[in-house]
């Protein structure tokens, strides 16, 4: 909370060597990661916590978040969507309005291309 990534990154590794970790450790440790700008270290613990709590709105959300930088839209739309199902987030909501436009805009150039 007071911004120290750098910080709690090594603290959060130290916990999930010294025994197995919880969903919440990863994705909490998955939120530091995505604040450094690390989206596939960060993508990775999320599907560590969606395997061990599929219903991790948190998980869901990072991840979408994720996919939306990387440029992945579809993915993040589902995430994204799967997220606000489960546990509704204003960020979250004008995150997944953006990933809609994005694909809207793709499929736009899809059909575009497929009719010349």
């Amino acid at each position: 909370s007071q911004g120290m990534y750098d910080e709690a990154l090594v603290k959060f590794n130290e916990a999930i060597v010294s025994a197995e970790p919880s969903a919440l450790l990863l994705a909490n440790r998955g939120h530091v990661l995505f604040k450094l700008n690390k989206y596939t270290a960060s993508s990775r613990d999320c599907d560590a916590t969606l395997e061990k709590n599929p219903d991790s709105a948190k998980a869901l959300r990072i991840r979408g978040e994720c996919n939306l930088k990387r440029g992945k839209y579809h993915d993040a739309l589902k995430d994204l969507s799967a997220a606000q199902t489960i546990d509704f987030d204003e960020e979250a909501a004008i995150m997944l309005k953006e990933a809609t436009e994005k694909c809207k805009e793709i499929e736009a150039v899809v059909v575009k291309m497929k009719l010349e």
